[in-house]
């Protein structure tokens, strides 16, 4: 989401380097980052226990709430919605015969809505506060889309509006969740370029 004027006085010291070599470097400095372990999770949360401490800063999360199906269905009872995440299967504690998954989590009513997988897959989304890092495209163009930091992006059609993106899949995706940033990308000679970004608001068939 940076700017894009701001992009022209980037400077990578370190963008021509491996990340074996950097490690390498750091070792002749005498740096203790030099052995350090990769990690893409957040540093000062102990053993990457996010629930954990959640609930230490903010004890009233801990809710029992009614676990759903898509029709209303009671399934069970949870003990707050950030103990969840979208598309997850695992650990949900209600036995269905057959895989379910979180496709939808409800603050105001405090609910967690469980569906087979057909029910966490769309293919449209909406995502507002767009930045581009190239001029305002004024016609849909195809990309291959980001949902999350660990997803490797799908084939889409782009089609900018005002102040949003409409995005639409070649195939269904899997857990589309708002909140989570959508980036669009071009290919170009070296592989590819970021053209833009944007908050998910909302999935939709």
């Amino acid at each position: 989401m940076i700017g894009r004027s701001i992009l022209p006085h980037l400077v990578f010291p370190m963008g021509d380097f491996e990340k074996s070599q950097v490690r390498v470097k750091a070792e002749q400095l005498g740096l203790h980052s030099a052995e350090s372990e990769e990690s893409q999770e957040i540093c000062f949360i102990p053993n990457d226990d996010y629930i954990a401490q959640l609930e230490e800063m903010s004890p009233e999360l801990v809710k029992a709430g009614k676990i759903i199906d898509s029709s209303g269905n009671v399934l069970g009872e949870h003990q707050g919605i950030h103990r969840y995440t979208i598309g997850q299967r695992r650990g949900l504690k209600v036995a269905m015969g057959k895989p379910y998954y979180v496709t939808k989590l409800n603050a105001e009513d405090n609910t967690v809505t469980l569906g087979p997988k057909e029910e966490v897959l769309s293919k449209n989304l909406i995502a507002q506060d767009t930045n581009w890092l190239m001029d305002t495209p004024s016609e849909p163009f195809r990309a291959n889309v980001k949902i999350r930091y660990n997803h490797s992006g799908a084939m889409a059609l782009v089609h900018p509006k005002a102040n949003h993106v409409e995005i639409e899949f070649d195939e269904p995706i899997s857990a589309i969740t708002p909140g989570q940033l959508a980036v669009f990308y071009l290919k170009n000679d070296i592989g590819s370029q970021v053209a833009g970004s944007a908050w998910i608001k909302q999935a939709h068939d």
